[in-house]
């Protein structure tokens, strides 16, 4: 009988207290399984939406990105344009004054050297 015993108090003790935490243990597990599926949905929704939200700032700020490049361009290319112009009337102010003290055409060169200095050098 002995054994019999064993055998019921065995049954007993996996019916009342190992299978009710066995049964904890998997609706835990389930549980957790359901959060890291849920976190991982919220993940990707959120990672969707910074990606659409970086897409519509870059598009946001491109045109005043263009802009201010295409600006300070044509700053340069006319401040280029300008010391360009500025040498050229020097130039032919100097190419004036030459040509009057060692040139033939003495009041010819007096007069295209103050034309070119009236034009601005154009």
């Amino acid at each position: 009988m002995e054994a019999n015993e064993m055998l019921q108090e065995h049954e007993q003790l996996i019916k009342e207290d190992i299978l009710p935490r066995l049964k904890k243990v998997e609706d835990a597990q389930m549980e957790f399984t359901k959060q890291v599926e849920s976190i991982k949905s919220s993940q990707t929704s959120l990672e969707l939406t910074v990606m659409k939200d970086g897409k519509e700032t870059r598009e946001l700020l491109r045109p005043f990105a263009d802009h201010y490049l295409n600006k300070v361009t044509a700053e340069g290319q006319a401040a280029k344009d300008i010391k360009l112009k500025r040498l050229d009337t020097r130039e032919k102010v100097v190419i004036a004054i030459v040509s009057t003290i060692f040139g033939t055409g003495g009041l010819t060169g007096i007069i295209v050297g103050v034309m070119a200095f009236m034009n601005g050098g154009q």
